[in-house]
């Protein structure tokens, strides 16, 4: 099912793509959802208007029974050994086999910016107006006697080591950074939120604490986690009160890790850095060193 977005990316085949989704196919990117062929053919050309043809890599993949959920990296479509132009995106695609009912694309925006040139801010204006949203739902002091999700909940892939994967998650939802040195291979490789940078784990310990401190009542969230063989994809949600504007602000995030011998090898977070200047214009978010 993945093979019919890699053309839509390589070729702009919007007519292979659009023929295997259903016509009540929901399309949910940069904070917003289209429903229904006019406004998913909107979103499908802004797209190849903002971003133009690439080459394709599938960094990672994760197929259940009816998702499957892909890392792509899309390179220039002349250049694929630019490394400094690549673009990072995550697709969770929601099917049956032969028809899509839903797409979930998450792109790291600050790439696009990077390899168009432009300014970030400048970027989210030309991005669709966001959904709203009904922050008091996600807010912890409202739920405070509510048992919250761990991935170990969530799991059902019995060779999956759901302990590691609830360490991983203290780390992003009560902040344990200690649980890094533990669970990070020594020569891990990460893709950091936002920058996509690839950093190592001593960085990681940095960034997080550069990142969470941004943030007064931090709150984290499970919305999903799949998982195929040492693959996992999860996403999560982030909110905090911005330290400087006092403004609640919810940041959505999708962590894609390789798992080998109880160890984190690769992770891959992506997060759109533009959509979210979008919702929140007066947000003072710092994501350089992450």
């Amino acid at each position: 099912m993945i093979n019919n977005f890699i053309r839509f990316y390589e070729e702009g085949d919007i007519k292979n793509l659009t023929s295997v989704l259903l016509h009540s196919c929901s399309w949910q990117q940069h904070g917003f959802k289209a429903f229904g062929s006019s406004q998913i053919n909107t979103v499908l050309t802004h797209w190849l208007s903002l971003v133009g043809r690439s080459q394709t890599e599938i960094v990672s993949q994760v197929n259940s029974e009816n998702m499957s959920t892909a890392l792509i990296k899309l390179y220039p479509y002349s250049n694929q050994s630019s490394q400094d132009k690549v673009v990072l995106l995550s697709l969770a695609v929601e099917h049956n086999g032969r028809v899509v009912k839903s797409v979930d694309c998450v792109v790291n925006t600050q790439l696009v910016a990077d390899r168009k040139g432009v300014d970030i801010l400048s970027l989210s204006q030309s991005l669709p107006n966001p959904d709203p949203l009904v922050l008091s739902e996600y807010d912890h002091q409202d739920h405070l006697q509510n048992n919250l999700a761990l991935p170990s909940n969530l799991v059902r892939n019995n060779n999956v080591d759901t302990s590691l994967l609830d360490k991983w998650w203290q780390i992003h939802s009560v902040g344990q950074l200690s649980n890094i040195d533990a669970l990070y291979s020594e020569n891990a490789s990460i893709v950091a939120l936002s920058s996509g940078r690839t950093i190592i784990k001593n960085e990681l310990f940095t960034s997080l604490c550069h990142f969470r401190t941004q943030f007064l009542r931090p709150f984290s969230q499970l919305e999903s986690v799949t998982t195929e063989d040492n693959f996992v994809a999860i996403v999560w949600l982030f909110e905090g009160d911005d330290t400087d504007t006092s403004e609640r602000m919810r940041l959505r995030v999708v962590s894609h890790l390789e798992l080998v011998d109880g160890h984190i090898i690769n992770e891959s977070s992506v997060f759109d850095l533009a959509a979210h200047f979008k919702r929140y214009p007066n947000s003072t978010l710092r994501l350089s060193g992450i």
